[in-house]
């Protein structure tokens, strides 16, 4: 048994990423080894019955959170590229301009840093929120994740109960490390009238000037999108994949084979897929679900 022969995805991938290839990760990753891996889940877990509605229902439920992480992509790229030029232009002199009492600055960056902010927070919480409609296709509930303590408790326990340990453990440590704050600043922001901190400046003794970025929760907000962005891709890669492997597992299939994690220096680098579906007697163990915060590496 090999790797499985997908059916080709649904949408026109072309007309929606032009700018995308292969060799990326979040196009290898995100859409052409999840549809492979869909594929076969959806077989497992309807075993075999209208496997082209079923792949429908998966594709319009996962829609709306791979155009969600897109939006995080332009965004991050957005914040960084205001961020390098505004700081390059300061140290340049050339929207700087020194007068008897004051210093002016020409170009203002602050309402289309915070409209960048703002995109990423918002879309991040839609990615975040809608793969668990994905999830709960192929029976794994992780909506408890995005609760209040209380509920999350519960909902982490029937996960164990369930006989998803490593799921829990992954989805805790997510939340305490990240998740829970990236949603409380995104709560900030549309609910409490929450705006970027504006720029600041920093003038020398010799007319040097230096662009202090602002921050969101204390990180500068260039790092904060940086960091912020391959969590979120790894998070959804994350729990879908396990819901798919969990359906895999207690099918047929998994008698035979296991959904494995593809070491990093044997990835294809034209199409770097991190999972595949191989037999038991090949040397890749099968994959649990551990939180890392370099399992997604920036574009």
């Amino acid at each position: 048994m090999t790797e499985i022969n997908p059916s080709p995805p649904l949408w026109q991938i072309r007309q929606m990423f032009a700018d995308e290839g292969s060799s990326e990760p979040f196009f290898a990753r995100l859409w052409i080894n999840l549809f492979e891996l869909r594929d076969l889940a959806i077989n497992a877990r309807f075993h075999g019955e209208q496997p082209e509605q079923h792949k429908k229902d998966f594709d319009d439920l996962y829609e709306p959170v791979l155009t969600a992480l897109q939006a995080c992509r332009e965004a991050t790229k957005e914040i960084v590229r205001l961020v390098r030029d505004h700081r390059e232009k300061v140290r340049s002199g050339s929207i700087v301009q020194f007068q008897p009492n004051a210093v002016s600055y020409s170009e203002n960056i602050d309402r289309p840093l915070h409209q960048a902010v703002s995109k990423l927070l918002v879309n991040g919480v839609v990615a975040m929120d809608r793969s668990q409609d994905v999830t709960k296709l192929f029976g794994i509930d992780i909506g408890s994740v995005f609760t209040k303590s209380n509920n999350f408790e519960r909902g982490m326990a029937k996960l164990r109960q369930l006989g998803h340990p490593d799921l829990e453990r992954y989805l805790r440590t997510a939340r305490n490390t990240w998740a829970k704050d990236f949603r409380a600043q995104r709560v900030a922001f549309e609910h409490d009238g929450w705006v970027s901190p504006p720029a600041r400046y920093v003038v020398g003794p010799d007319h040097s000037v230096e662009f202090e970025e602002p921050t969101v929760g204390r990180v500068a907000v260039s790092s904060f999108a940086s960091r912020s962005i391959p969590r979120l891709l790894a998070f959804v890669e994350t729990v879908l994949v396990y819901a798919m492997k969990a359906v895999i597992t207690e099918s047929a299939f998994g008698r035979f084979a296991n959904i494995v994690e593809i070491p990093t220096d044997q990835r294809d680098p034209t199409i770097p897929r991190r999972f595949a579906y191989l037999p038991k007697d090949r040397p890749h163990p099968e994959w649990t679900p551990q939180y890392r915060d370099d399992d997604f590496p920036l574009d």
